[in-house]
């Protein structure tokens, strides 16, 4: 067994008290011969007939789900590390268990290494990873930060994933000099300084600000891939060509799926996430419909709708797909499926469920719900189920009806499918000198919530490069050709 990381599903925060604290439980802790260690704790917070009951005046929640911790190979608790992400509890009023969660993958990367490496100098009195030696090259930090160094040029770890990892590393450690008086002596655990970035705010304006850094930091920058056929939007993807997304409603069309054609339809008419399309509410169903030719959801923080990064949004649909949103709404397929749900039939159900009546996307706000309310057992349900349909059945049918055995694709390309769809719409006017590139930008900014201009930037890029490519290759072709013409003669 290795260090890694474990989820516990509910977690309730207790504090060591006195033995005639209010709400105190006793432990006894035998061992052998010896007397038994008793001590006393408490909830650190509890309720009283619904009243929020506080011991000393701060305020976290009385429960969390899936919480992730860290564990020793041996299976014992990495007490530092899980106190760390515990800390991280504290300090948010909806903290991201997924993003919690990748922090717990990367403190069990660094606990594997730190036993590995303390195997290996077993000989010369082990490794520990709180002492900070006068060689920079034997300090943990240093030694870790060219450990990660090794399984980039090894290819067995991503540059993205070893600039994770280290960073949280390194926040790691200024946590545990900060809080919990971590004395490193007089060799630091890296040499600070500070470096200028520039970037692009929301209104498109080029902005810098001056950023602390440290020697540790992993320099490897990755060239920009012009012909690489991806959009850098949230991960690298790559938008269909109008005959895959011709291939790709005909499959849904043929598969049958109700609920996943209507998903995917959802994504590639608005360019919605896969956590926003899926908790959609039915009263999200109901709207009036009012003379236009979209309807407005307001998604985010407040309506039960998830988006990225907490976002507060306007989702528009189509008056078309929302006229299929509707009639689905009311069909007896989905309210067989909500009458199975936990709560019922009821305006706050999720419009896409499981045929055993499951959210096939489980809300912030629901996912953090005590087990006894939620009424979905111990997994948290994040997309899988639309996934695999992907895996088992949509994309085997597309590599058939298009002819095309490494054909692949990912949920996320709808949303890169989505972007480049506009752009290509607006282009026609942007050429007859209707719109400007500047009007169009901004309107897909808007439209697919992009926070920096940036990313939105990469869409019209993305059209061009691809035409010059094309406009390139062409004549490179036609040159070989001819080179190749004379050399024969």
């Amino acid at each position: 067994m290795k260090a890694s990381k474990v989820v516990i599903y509910e977690f309730n925060p207790i504090e060591i008290c006195e033995h005639d604290a209010p709400g105190a439980t006793k432990v006894t802790l035998e061992r052998g011969r010896t007397p038994a260690f008793v001590y006393w704790y408490r909830p650190a917070v509890r309720f009283d007939e619904g009243t929020r009951i506080q011991y000393d005046g701060r305020w976290p929640k009385a429960f969390y789900n899936f919480v992730p911790l860290v564990l020793w190979s041996d299976g014992s608790l990495w007490a530092e590390a899980s106190a760390f992400i515990l800390s991280r509890l504290e300090l948010l009023v909806d903290p991201d268990m997924l993003t919690l969660s990748c922090h717990a993958e990367d403190l069990a990367e660094f606990a594997r290494f730190i036993e590995v490496t303390d195997e290996k100098l077993k000989e010369v009195g082990g490794f520990d990873w709180l002492t900070f030696g006068a060689e920079k090259h034997r300090r943990p930090t240093y030694k870790f930060r060219f450990e990660l160094g090794h399984r980039i040029l090894s290819n067995t770890m991503s540059v993205s994933r070893a600039k994770r990892c280290m960073g949280l590393v390194i926040r790691f450690y200024r946590w545990l000099i900060a809080e919990c008086a971590l004395n490193t002596g007089p060799n630091s655990p890296w040499v600070e300084g500070e470096s200028y970035v520039e970037y692009k705010d929301s209104t498109g304006f080029s902005k810098g600000k001056v950023v602390k850094t440290t020697d540790l930091k992993i320099r490897i920058r990755k060239a920009d891939e012009p012909w690489s056929g991806t959009i850098d939007d949230g991960g690298k993807l790559m938008p269909l060509s109008h005959e895959e997304q011709d291939a790709l409603i005909a499959c849904l069309r043929e598969l049958g799926n109700t609920e996943m054609r209507l998903i995917f339809l959802v994504s590639l008419i608005t360019g919605a996430r896969i956590q926003t399309v899926l908790t959609m509410r039915l009263k999200h169903a109901q709207l009036p419909l009012h003379s236009g030719g979209s309807v407005s959801i307001n998604t985010g923080p407040g309506t039960r709708t998830d988006t990225k990064g907490k976002v507060k949004a306007v989702l528009r649909i189509d008056m078309v797909l929302y006229e299929q949103l509707r009639t689905y709404a009311h069909c007896q397929r989905a309210i067989k499926r909500r009458n199975k749900a936990p709560g019922g039939d009821h305006i706050e159900q999720y419009l896409f469920l499981s045929n055993r009546g499951l959210p096939l996307y489980e809300s912030k706000e629901d996912s953090q719900r005590r087990h006894s309310e939620r009424g979905m057992g111990r997994t948290q349900r994040l997309g899988n189920t639309v996934r695999k349909f992907m895996r088992d059945y949509l994309i085997p049918k597309m590599r058939q009806k298009l002819q095309s055995p490494d054909f692949d694709m990912q949920y996320h390309d709808l949303r890169a499918t989505f972007g480049l769809n506009y752009v290509d719409s607006q282009m026609p006017l942007v050429s007859d000198k209707r719109k400007t590139h500047s009007k169009v930008m901004d309107e897909l900014r808007t439209l697919m919530w992009h926070k920096s201009y940036t990313t939105t930037e990469r869409y019209l890029k993305y059209r061009e490069n691809w035409q010059f490519y094309e406009d390139a290759t062409a004549g490179w072709r036609a040159h070989v050709a001819k080179l190749a013409g004379e050399s024969g003669t």
